[in-house]
C-alpha cells in the first residue's frame, strides 16, 4: 500500500472515480493499522510531507499535506477536489462539525467526517507568515 491514495486525488480529471476510491480505502486501511509506505509520486504541488503517529491511548493519526504558494487557486482546487472525493468515496460517513482549534492561520477551512472509529479531515490553511497555503488530509483512529 502506498500514499498514492492521497496524491491521486489531486489528479482527479485524469483518473477514474473507482481508482480514487480504491486508493482512499487503502489509505484508510493503513490508518486502521495496515502497512504504510511513502512512494516517490510527484504531483503539481510536489511530494507531500507525511507522517504517522500514535498516542498513549492507542490512537493513530495519518497526516499528509501539500504546500502551495500563499492563496494560490491551485490550493483551493486541490482542497475542494479532495473533499469531494472523500465525500463520494465514503458516502456512509457522518459529517462532523468543524473543530475550531487551529494554530493561527490567516484563513482556515475544515471538513470532517466520521466513519466508525475513524475521523477523516480535509483542510486548507493560508499562512501569510510562511507565504504558504497548505492542504491537509488527516485520518485519526480513535
Amino acid at each position: 500500500m502506498t500514499l498514492r491514495a492521497a496524491l491521486v486525488l489531486l489528479l482527479w480529471p485524469a483518473m477514474a472515480c473507482a481508482d480514487i476510491c480504491s486508493d482512499l480505502r487503502d489509505l484508510v486501511d493503513h490508518a486502521e493499522g495496515g502497512d504504510f509506505q511513502i512512494s516517490q509520486i510527484e504531483i503539481a504541488a510536489g511530494t507531500p510531507e507525511c507522517s504517522v503517529s500514535q498516542d498513549e491511548r492507542g490512537g493513530r493519526t495519518t497526516l499528509c499535506f501539500w504546500t502551495f504558494a500563499y492563496r494560490d487557486t491551485a490550493a483551493t482546487t486541490a482542497f475542494e477536489r479532495l473533499d469531494q472525493d472523500v465525500r463520494r468515496c465514503f458516502s456512509d460517513a457522518t459529517i462532523l462539525p468543524a473543530d475550531s482549534t487551529v494554530n493561527h492561520p490567516d484563513s482556515y477551512q475544515l471538513r470532517r467526517y466520521q466513519r466508525g472509529r475513524l475521523v477523516i479531515s480535509v483542510s486548507l490553511k493560508d499562512k501569510a507568515a510562511l507565504s504558504q497555503s497548505l492542504v491537509f488530509l488527516r485520518i485519526d483512529r480513535q
